[in-house]
């Protein structure tokens, strides 16, 4: 957040729809940290390449940590909201 509030705010709205819809906290955070490098591409103007890549690293690093979350939902199991 303290980085570039934009890009935050951003993915935290995405997130937050997605969690509305699927009622899976797990899958609005996967996605909001993985649409971060493209929201950086997208909107942040000009393009800052160290941001993208910090994007791409903290993004890989969600995911991972996320990894057995994304395993309890492909097999139906994650608790909804």
């Amino acid at each position: 957040m303290i980085i570039n509030p934009f890009l935050t705010s951003i993915c935290a709205v995405l997130g937050a729809i997605i969690i509305a819809f699927t009622r899976t906290v797990s899958l609005g955070s996967i996605f909001g940290m993985a649409l971060a490098p493209v929201v950086a591409i997208v909107f942040v103007k000009p393009f800052d390449t160290s941001l993208f890549i910090f994007c791409l690293f903290i993004a890989s690093m969600s995911i991972y940590r996320h990894k057995s979350n994304i395993k309890r939902i492909l097999e139906g199991k994650e608790n909804k909201l």
